[in-house]
């Protein structure tokens, strides 16, 4: 999908720069668009894989609430969802309550937090914590490998950003840190098993995740929260595999 299902597209270029890599000059893409809709590939996948398809999403869930909206069968092909979105132990990165993917499409972040789909969410607040990468991490990578002076050069402009709203020198890595979550499950130190939901008809709170973590409302259980990951050890692969 070109934009959110009712709003304008927010950006994040003051965030990632316009490259989406720290403005570091990347050379143009030479890859051209599929035939087949982003929408239509993800059903596709479900049903072509039988219950064995695992979903990680790094951004906004439009695409993939479009596919619940399509096919709501599709969804019992599909054996789990890794979300990387929200921020519902801490304030947000965009707004005071927002994360940037459940606040670029709130409506899409409702439609998949009631689906009914298998959800694990990464909040970007793991990435902020055991995930981020600070002065000593920095001179890890830069002294490991050329890929591990790509991993902080495209990190530019976040660090830029983060400079700029707090005391921390560094990056975060929500994204990596999701994808750990899927790959490694063993790496979760602790989490929750709860109802959440997302505000998406207040202008002032839209995109806030709100994760009902003492059950007040009584509702069933909708998604697995990660709070916490095991110290070290996503650093420590991460500087494996860009070693």
């Amino acid at each position: 999908m070109e934009k959110p299902l009712f709003r304008k597209h927010y950006h994040s270029y003051h965030i990632h720069g316009k490259d989406g890599m720290g403005d570091i000059g990347l050379p143009e893409p030479r890859l051209t668009v599929e035939k087949t809709h982003a929408i239509d590939a993800i059903i596709e996948c479900a049903y072509r894989l039988k219950g064995e398809l695992e979903i990680v999403t790094l951004g906004p869930l439009t695409n993939l609430a479009m596919a619940v909206l399509k096919d709501p069968d599709f969804m019992k092909k599909v054996k789990h969802v890794y979300v990387m979105g929200g921020s519902g132990l801490t304030p947000g990165n965009i707004t005071p309550l927002a994360e940037f993917n459940f606040y670029v499409d709130a409506e899409a972040a409702h439609i998949i937090l009631t689906s009914g789909l298998p959800l694990t969410v990464v909040g970007w607040e793991i990435g902020m914590g055991e995930a981020f990468i600070g002065e000593k991490d920095i001179k890890t990578l830069n002294n490991l490998s050329e890929l591990g002076r790509f991993a902080v050069r495209c990190n530019k402009t976040l660090m830029e950003f983060n400079a700029g709203r707090t005391e921390r020198v560094g990056f975060d890595l929500p994204d990596p840190t999701t994808m750990s979550v899927a790959l490694y499950p063993e790496i979760i130190e602790t989490f929750l098993d709860a109802y959440s939901w997302i505000e998406y008809r207040s202008e002032k709170s839209y995109g806030h995740y709100v994760i009902d973590s003492t059950n007040l409302t009584g509702e069933p259980v909708n998604a697995r929260v990660v709070t916490s990951i095991k110290t070290g050890m996503f650093k420590e692969k991460l500087f494996k595999l860009l070693s």
